[in-house]
Formats: C-alpha cells, sequence, structure tokens
C-alpha cells in the first residue's frame, strides 16, 4: 500500500473545517479495505470519506479526510500524523505527517454579579473574566469611579487565562461614611486590557505570513523566524516585529459597569420612629419613676422605745444586778447581754433529711421581705448541738426563716428551696413561736484513711465497709471499697450528715469496727486503723550436715526483747519452736551450736501464719577471715575498728597501721556461717560488708572519706583572677573561710580551696574590694569534690565618677 497526500501543511482557523485529500494505491494481490486516522487531534473531530475505501489490487483510489477544529484549539503549529490502515492481516500501515497551523483569534468576556450591592459602606462584586479565544491572555483591570467618591480596590489586578477558561477577580468599593440621609447609588467602572501572551501563537502567525507572501513553510523552522535581536529572518525570512502580535488582531478594551447603593445607617423614618419611641420611653419614665416612688416604697420601719423591751426584771433575775442608781426607768445595761424583753421569738428543731438527727451549727436568719422582692435580715441564730433554735427581740409580724450553713443546702420555711413557696411565721409579742421545724439536706460527704496491716512482707488487701447507725437504713452496708497498694481507702458519696460504722476486714486478721461522723459535704480524714491478727510460731530442724543436732540455740527479737529457745539431745532431736510471736512480722533467727558454725535465718510470718518447715544444717569448727581497708585511692588505713556481726560474743579488732598498714585478720569464727564485718574510724563514713565464713579468698574493703571539699576560682567579668577575695561556706551554724591565692607553682591566681567539709548543703559568698558580692548554693557529699565559681562585677559606688 502506497499514500501520497495533497498537502503537508494544514491552516485552518479555530472553528473553522478543511477536507485532506490522500491518494491511495493497494500494492498487494487481494482487494483491501483502507481506513484512516489522526493521530493528535482527537477522533471526534475528523470524519474520513468514505469511512472504508475498497481498492482492487494494482488500483488506486482518493480517502478524503474531513477536519474541524473547536473555537478554543490553541493557536501555534501543532504536528500531526495520518495513520492509513489495512483491513488485510499483515499489511503495515501507512503514515503521513502534517503540520497544522492554528492562527490567534483573542477574545474575552466579562460578566459582574452582582450588578448592584446595597452595602452600608462597603459593597463586593465578583468579576468573572472568560477567555473565549484559542491563546493566552494577560488581562489587566482597572476601576474608576467617575464622581472620585469611592474607592475601588480590585484583587487581583492581573490574571492569566488559558484558552477557554475563566478566572474570578474580587473588586472591592469603599464608599464615604453615611449616618443620615437616604440611599445613593455610585457607579463603578472596571475597564479591562488584553493582550496575547502565547509565545507558540506567535511563530504560528509568522509563519502564515510566510506562506502568504509565498515562502516555503519547510525552508526553515519557524522558530527561527525571529532571532533573539528582533531582526529580521535571513535567508527568505519576513520582517516580524518582535514587539507586536505578529498579526493577531487588536483587542479592544472592555469595560463593564457596577453600581454600590449605598443605605445610610439611620434612615428618614428609621430617625422617626426612634425620636417618637424616645419620646414615648422618657414619659414612661417620668411615670413609671413617679409611681415607683409614690407608691413603691417600704412601708415606715417600726420602732419601739427602750420601755417596750422592758429589762428590769429579766436583768435583775439573770444577772443578779440592780440598775445603776439615778438611772432613767427602762434603761438597759451599758455592758452585758441585752435581753430580749417583750419582742417577739421563734424557736423549732434542725434535723438532717439522711437520717433524722439533729444537727447543730445551722446558720437561721428571720428575714422580712422588702418591697422591690428583696429580703432584710431582721434577727438571725445558730442551732444548738440537739438542733434546736431560738431567734429572738423580733417585732410582731410576719418573717422569713431561711436555713444554710457550708455543705448544706439553703431551706426556706417549711422546707422549700425557692424563696416564692416559703411560709411566713408570725412573731408575738412577749411570745414564743414554736414547732417551726424544718430538715435540711447535707452535700454528699467522703471518708478516706489508711489500714496499718503491721510488720509484713506481702501486701494485704483490705475491705472497708460504711454502715449508717441511725436513719432508714440502718445497718445497711451503704458504701464498700479496698484498700489500695498504700493501704489507703476512700468511701465517697455518703449521705451526710450522719455517724457510720466503719469495718475492716483482710484475710488473716481479726475484724476491726471504728465509729465516725461526718457532716453536710466534709471529707473526713480517718485515722490509720492497725490491723490486729493472731500469734505465728516458727519451727523446723537443725543438723549437722548429716543428721539432727540436739545443743544448738535459736534466738530472735520480739518487741526489743530477746526469745530463745534450744534443740533436745534425746527424743525429738533436734526439733525446735518459737511460739507465741506476733503476727504480720519478719523475724531474723539466729543459729548456733558449740564446735559448729553460726547462721542467720530470715523468716516472714503473715498474719496467724505458723512456719514449722525450716530446715538448717549448722557446719562444725572454726575459721578465721583475713582482709585490708583501704581508701578510694588503694592506700592502706590503720587504726580502723573491725566489728563481727551476725553471732553472739562477736569478736573486734583493729586495722593493722605499720607494716601491712590497713590489714586484720579475724579467727574463732563459725565455719561456714554467713556474717558481717563493720569498720568504724573518725573522718571515714562507717562501712558494713557481708563475708562467708571459709572462703579462701582475702576480704578487700574499701571506705569512703565522710567529708568533702569544695574548690573554684574567683575572676571579674573579663576572666581576670581576683587574688585575695574572701570565699565562705557556712551551713547556718558554723563558717569555713579562706582566700583566694596568687599564682604559685601548680595553681593559677584566683583559686580557693576548702577542704574538710562535712556532707551537707552550703551557703557559700565570695566578696572582694571595690566589687559587689555573689553567692551560690553548694551540695557536698561525702568523700566528693564540689566546685563553685564567682564571677565579682564592680561596685559602682566605688568607682569614681560611676552615677552621674
Amino acid at each position: 500500500m502506497r499514500v501520497t497526500a495533497g498537502s503537508t501543511l494544514v491552516d485552518l482557523a479555530p472553528g473553522a473545517s478543511t477536507d485532506l485529500d490522500f491518494d491511495v494505491v493497494n500494492t498487494g494481490s487481494v482487494i483491501d479495505g483502507v481506513t484512516a486516522r489522526v493521530i493528535g487531534l482527537p477522533e471526534q473531530q475528523v470524519r474520513a470519506h468514505p469511512p472504508v475505501l475498497a481498492l482492487f489490487p494494482d488500483s488506486a483510489g482518493r480517502l478524503t479526510l474531513s477536519l474541524e477544529l473547536p473555537p478554543a484549539y490553541p493557536a501555534g503549529r501543532h504536528p500531526l500524523t495520518v495513520e492509513v490502515l489495512s483491513r488485510q492481516d499483515g499489511v503495515a500501515s501507512e503514515y503521513v505527517d502534517l503540520d497544522l497551523v492554528v492562527p490567534t483569534r483573542p477574545d474575552f468576556r466579562l460578566t459582574m454579579r452582582p450588578e448592584v450591592d446595597r452595602a452600608h459602606r462597603t459593597g463586593r462584586f465578583v468579576l468573572s473574566v472568560t477567555n473565549s479565544g484559542n491563546v493566552r491572555l494577560a488581562v489587566t483591570l482597572a476601576a474608576t469611579d467617575p464622581e472620585r467618591a469611592v474607592t475601588a480596590r480590585v484583587v487581583p489586578e492581573r490574571l492569566l487565562l488559558d484558552a477557554g477558561r475563566s478566572g474570578d477577580v474580587l473588586i472591592e468599593a469603599r464608599g464615604p461614611r453615611m449616618i443620615f440621609g437616604s440611599e445613593v447609588d455610585r457607579p463603578i467602572t472596571v475597564s479591562a486590557l488584553a493582550t496575547p501572551a502565547d509565545e507558540a501563537a506567535r511563530q504560528a502567525d509568522a509563519q502564515l505570513r510566510r506562506v502568504e507572501q509565498g515562502a516555503d513553510p519547510q525552508s526553515a523552522d519557524p522558530a527561527a523566524l525571529i532571532n533573539p535581536d528582533g531582526d529580521p529572518t535571513p535567508g527568505g525570512g519576513v520582517p516580524v516585529d518582535p514587539a507586536g502580535d505578529l498579526g493577531a488582531p487588536n483587542l479592544p478594551e472592555q469595560s463593564i459597569a457596577a453600581i454600590l447603593r449605598q443605605r445610610p445607617w439611620i434612615t428618614r423614618g428609621m430617625l422617626t420612629a426612634l425620636i417618637l419611641l424616645a419620646i414615648i420611653a422618657l414619659w414612661a419614665a417620668i411615670f413609671l419613676f413617679g409611681l415607683r416612688q409614690v407608691f413603691a416604697s417600704d412601708p415606715p420601719t417600726k420602732a419601739a422605745p427602750a420601755s417596750f423591751f422592758d429589762t428590769d426584771i429579766v436583768l435583775q433575775a439573770s444577772t443578779g444586778q440592780a440598775q445603776a442608781e439615778n438611772a432613767p426607768p427602762g434603761a438597759l445595761p451599758k455592758d452585758g447581754s441585752m435581753p430580749s424583753g417583750l419582742g417577739g421569738t421563734i424557736a423549732g428543731t434542725v434535723t438532717a433529711t439522711s437520717d433524722g438527727a439533729p444537727v447543730g451549727r445551722i446558720l437561721v436568719e428571720a428575714l422580712r421581705p422588702r418591697a422591690d422582692g428583696g429580703l432584710d435580715t431582721a434577727s438571725s441564730a445558730a442551732t444548738q448541738a440537739d438542733g434546736s433554735f431560738q431567734v429572738a427581740g423580733l417585732f410582731p409580724g410576719g418573717y422569713l426563716l431561711r436555713f444554710s450553713a457550708d455543705g448544706y443546702d439553703p431551706v426556706f420555711y417549711p422546707g422549700t428551696p425557692d424563696q416564692a413557696a416559703a411560709t411566713a411565721v408570725t412573731a408575738t409579742s412577749a411570745q414564743i413561736t414554736a414547732g417551726t421545724n424544718v430538715q435540711i439536706t447535707g452535700h454528699p460527704a467522703s471518708i478516706s484513711g489508711s489500714v496499718d496491716p503491721g510488720d509484713t512482707l506481702q501486701p494485704v488487701v483490705t475491705t472497708v465497709t460504711a454502715r449508717p447507725v441511725s436513719g432508714p437504713q440502718t445497718g445497711q452496708d451503704l458504701a464498700t471499697t479496698t484498700t489500695d497498694g498504700d493501704n489507703r481507702y476512700t468511701l465517697p458519696d455518703l449521705p451526710a450528715p450522719g455517724t457510720y460504722q466503719l469495718s475492716f476486714a483482710a484475710e488473716g486478721y481479726q475484724p476491726t469496727v471504728v465509729s465516725t461522723s461526718v457532716e453536710g459535704g466534709a471529707q473526713r480524714l480517718q485515722p490509720a486503723v492497725a490491723l490486729t491478727a493472731g500469734p505465728g510460731q516458727i519451727g523446723g530442724l537443725i543438723t549437722d550436715g548429716a543428721g539432727p543436732l540436739g545443743g544448738a540455740t535459736i534466738s530472735t527479737t520480739v518487741g526489743g526483747s530477746t526469745v530463745s529457745t534450744g534443740t533436745p539431745t534425746v527424743g525429738d532431736v533436734g526439733r525446735f519452736v518459737l511460739g507465741n510471736l506476733p503476727t504480720p512480722g519478719t523475724y531474723v533467727l539466729q543459729i548456733s551450736a558449740p564446735g559448729h558454725g553460726g547462721t542467720t535465718q530470715v523468716v516472714d510470718l503473715g498474719p496467724g501464719q505458723n512456719r514449722l518447715d525450716l530446715t538448717v544444717a549448722l557446719p562444725s569448727g572454726t575459721d578465721q577471715v583475713t582482709g585490708r581497708l583501704v581508701d578510694a585511692a588503694g592506700n592502706g588505713i590503720g587504726g580502723a575498728t573491725v566489728t563481727v556481726g551476725g553471732m553472739t560474743n562477736p569478736p573486734q579488732t583493729g586495722t593493722l597501721t605499720a607494716g601491712t598498714v590497713g590489714g586484720f585478720s579475724l579467727s574463732g569464727l563459725p565455719a561456714g556461717a554467713s556474717l558481717t564485718l563493720t569498720f568504724t574510724k573518725a573522718g571515714y563514713a562507717t562501712t558494713t560488708v557481708p563475708i562467708q565464713v571459709g572462703s579462701s579468698q582475702a576480704v578487700s574493703v574499701t571506705m569512703t572519706d565522710s567529708q568533702g571539699r569544695l574548690s573554684g576560682t574567683v575572676t571579674d567579668p573579663n576572666g581576670t583572677p581576683i587574688a585575695g577575695a574572701t570565699v565562705t561556706a557556712t551551713d547556718g551554724k558554723r563558717s569555713w573561710p579562706v582566700t583566694s591565692s596568687s599564682a604559685f607553682a601548680g595553681a593559677a591566681a584566683g583559686t580557693f580551696v576548702i577542704a574538710q567539709l562535712p556532707a551537707g548543703a552550703y551557703t557559700v559568698t565570695a566578696d572582694a574590694p571595690s566589687t559587689l558580692a555573689r553567692t551560690t548554693l553548694v551540695t557536698v557529699t561525702a568523700g566528693g569534690q564540689s566546685t563553685a565559681d564567682f564571677v565579682l562585677p564592680p561596685d559602682p559606688a566605688a568607682v569614681p565618677g560611676a552615677g552621674g
């Protein structure tokens, strides 16, 4: 198959169509059906006539392809390939290369929304710019106001739009502030100037102009028609102005209008309505204030002369004192309490809602209602331990009683929290109005505390139960909890006030019961409760490694006293029992026998536990332990005391001060026993190490200094050492002063050292002439080295001319 194209250059404008003819020769030996497609264009833009071209062998035919471009097809030179396909298997397709040149057709349109924006001062519009051409456009926008009354802003002021794309621009128009007046229309004009911004479109237009002037389109690359300097292309090229649009039609400036309809904050109608409302409000205020002054004032306060509270008889009866001489009738005493005389009294009892028990320390207030709905306190009192109260000294009349206290819900008589539902109680002169009883509700309370299970290594979980001792739930388990890992417990949300019985139960312990009371909202911290358990026993068998051993001594310490027993030599040989031991507890058993070594056993007894399964073997004979005591530098320490622990009548010796300094030797120790050696010497920390008697290796023990050492430097702000500065370390009881040194062999100037400081915290102060003192805190450890460096600034008062 052979294909020939009529032309390889296609000039086609956007939105237009054209036909391309291809002569096809069937070079095969059979009838063939030929069709074609264009590589580089969508199938819907290409149609073949006929769809299938039938060709006999050695015959030729013409296949026509119709191309149609959409209006927004990009401008420029587009390489296309026509593929001619055979319906016969084994026949290769033929390809024809074409150049599609699309001229520029720039165009754009503007759309404003909304066209009218109604606002007090600032209006916002959205301008849509649509590139309806086929080249990329650079659109520059500007907004103006012919009346120059509006400040308009365009964001952004420049858009780059590809062909067929749209972009939105925000236009913000801000007019002058309008408080009063009518609505005003303020027009805004938005102008848009677009220029092509596509280099490919420029090259396509240049190539088209070459074709129009008869030049060979394939003689040069269209991209070379314009050289970098803008000169006409050599070799027959068409002169092109680089600054121009290369034949693209000039786009006229477009404009669109928008209107900011500015409305005042207060319109004329609103202003009229406000004036009328102000007049009405003024008249209403005048009438309201006047009527309140005339009709809404409180009634005149009741008053009575001193004779109303006649106290002569009451005073004489209660205090046994007569009135002062020449005192006027009805006069009150100058000191002591003032009895109520003929005033009214209101009495009653306050009980708890939780258990019905009386509640003390509740504030009872007699309140007199005011005309404005408020309350004035006429008198007050507090309930006694039995819940009773008396509010005395009241003028005859009705009163509201309010009951309140911290941790309780306030309540009005006869038991309502709402003032509106309260009932007034009438007080009568010289009489007691009794029976004003009220129940008050307390806030939930909590009880917290701890349990002491004794000396035990095993965790003990204790169950704590709270039971009320009065009220409708008497004896019931109201709250239950268990102790945590620290043996602490908390019983929250308990009805209060109330008295509770707390029971403590733990496995192996005897039950324990305590009583406690809580007020409303209280967070009761209960003292620690010690659990008690039954006695325990420790027993077992003592052997010499081969059989039971009689005559052995077993001892331990109970409450600071030594308790011991022995193993029998006849009968049940080697058996022992230590009874009546308090539990829980941890006991250290010291076991020894004549001619045998000693040993130590640690036994932990739980609550009421018996341990009768111990088996202990005592080695026979004695042995010795040797070793050496040294300091941190490895130097021997002589004169130290060495004490053996873990046996009865322990031996004691001292370390050598000559020869092998620090050496020691202890003999007559029970063979195979586990003992301890304790080393003590003044100036050193006491050291204890465990040993196993019978080990052939010598013991090496290191003691650390019990005192520490403090050193440092003293300099000025420039880093220059200060010699002669005083450095003092104090622990609040004693001081250690030293002086910083001058330079000498092996030490720099300004250094200081304070040796032999006991371990602890110190306040260290450095001071020198003509400087300001500085202080720091330093912790000195036993055998440790601490450091403190000081920088002393100059004292402004000591510098001539300082301070102005």
